[in-house]
C-alpha cells in the first residue's frame, strides 16, 4: 500500500474486515482517529489487549493433569514418566505445596506395588523427604528403564482362535512342539 501511496487506506482496510470480539475492540474510534498518524498502532494494540494469550485460561487444565491424568502409563518407562511429571509440576509452578506432599504425590502415580514404595521409602527415610530423593531412589532400586508390573505379558494379538476339529487320539503328540493351549 505505500508504494502505491495508499498507506493511509490500511488502517481502513484492516477495520473494515474485522467481525465478532475484533470489531467490538474498535468499532469506538472515530474517523478522525483512523486518519491519524498512530492510528494503526491504536488498533493493533487494542487487538494484543484483546487477544492477548492469558496463563490463567490454561490453568483449570493444568490442575486436571497434575490431580487426575498424571499417572504411569502401562509400558511407560520410569525416567518418562519423571520427564511428565517435572513438566507438569513447571507449567503450575507448584511452589506452595509442602516437598513431602509432592513427593509422596510423585511416588503414588509412580505405579509402583505397595512393597516396592515400602522400599523406596525406607532407603529414603521421611526426613527430608523430597521429589528428588524420591527419583534417585526409585531409579537406584527399580531402573530407569523400568516398567510397571502387573501388567499383563500377553497381547491380544498373542492369541488365536483354532476352529478347526482335531481328533486328539490320532494325534502323535511325540514329536509335537510345545504349544500352549487355552
Amino acid at each position: 500500500m505505500e508504494l502505491g501511496s495508499r498507506g493511509s487506506e490500511v488502517v481502513f482496510n484492516i477495520v473494515t474486515v474485522l467481525t465478532g470480539k475484533a470489531w467490538d475492540l474498535v468499532e469506538d474510534l472515530s474517523l478522525d482517529q483512523l486518519s491519524s498518524e498512530g492510528a494503526m498502532d491504536e488498533v493493533l494494540a487494542r487487538l494484543d489487549r484483546g487477544f492477548k494469550y492469558d496463563p490463567l485460561t490454561e490453568l483449570p487444565d493444568d490442575f486436571e493433569q497434575y490431580f487426575n491424568r498424571l499417572q504411569r502409563k502401562t509400558g511407560q518407562t520410569l525416567q518418562d514418566y519423571v520427564n511428565e511429571y517435572t513438566r507438569t509440576e513447571r507449567r503450575l509452578e507448584i511452589t506452595q505445596l509442602p516437598e513431602k506432599i509432592k513427593a509422596w504425590w510423585f511416588l503414588r502415580k509412580s505405579g509402583v506395588t505397595k512393597e516396592q514404595r515400602q522400599l523406596v521409602l525406607t532407603n529414603v527415610g521421611t526426613d527430608g523427604l523430597t521429589v528428588e530423593k524420591i527419583q534417585k531412589a526409585m531409579t537406584f532400586i527399580r531402573g530407569q528403564d523400568s516398567r510397571p508390573e502387573g501388567a499383563s505379558r500377553w497381547k491380544k494379538s498373542d492369541a488365536f482362535f483354532l476352529d478347526e476339529e482335531i481328533d486328539w487320539a490320532d494325534e502323535d503328540w511325540d514329536d509335537a512342539s510345545p504349544i500352549f493351549w487355552w
